[in-house]
């Protein structure tokens, strides 16, 4: 399982932390700011690898499993009105940064690469709307447990003589 919140929080540090204007997730029904702003978009998660898992046996005979997946997690990161693609160059190009690879590696994003900035400007309402757009791509782990506890009581009936053998663990 991905720690979602972790990684927008992760994202929305750089991305607002660079171009600082309005940073905001993309949302259903969500509203549009009216000035400037950044809309991170988290479209999937891609498996890179098999699955690992690693087994603990636990004093109480149970075993903790923990399950662990390299995935590639895709983001859009769309920029409107004033200065957009300039903005969006601005957080590409910061990518290359140590301390932004950093930020985003101790949130769980290992960088990946990105898409070339796209101007994707057109007309909305009679006026030219100023859009720039382009794609993230970064590593993530994915990780899940379960614990799995021992059988302490197994009942075996025999349905020729109707008899019921019960077999229990050696320390109830």
């Amino acid at each position: 399982m991905l720690n979602i919140t972790s990684i927008e929080n992760a994202l929305y540090a750089w991305v607002h932390g660079i171009s600082n204007i309005t940073t905001i997730f993309a949302r259903p029904n969500a509203p549009r700011p009216t000035a400037s702003y950044v809309l991170i978009n988290i479209l999937q998660s891609t498996p890179k690898s098999i699955a690992e898992h690693q087994e603990t046996l636990l004093i109480d005979d149970s075993i903790d499993v923990d399950y662990s997946t390299v995935e590639e997690l895709f983001v859009t990161i769309n920029v409107y009105y004033d200065d957009a693609y300039q903005i969006a160059t601005k957080l590409k190009d910061s990518l290359g940064r140590v301390t932004i690879q950093d930020e985003l590696y101790a949130a769980g994003l290992g960088y990946n690469n990105t898409s070339e900035v796209r101007e994707i400007s057109e007309e909305i309402n009679k006026k030219f709307e100023q859009r720039a757009q382009f794609d993230c791509f970064f590593f993530v782990r994915s990780i899940d447990e379960e614990n799995i506890e021992t059988i302490r009581k197994i009942e075996i009936e025999n349905e020729l003589d109707g008899t019921t053998k019960v077999v229990t663990h050696p320390d109830d």
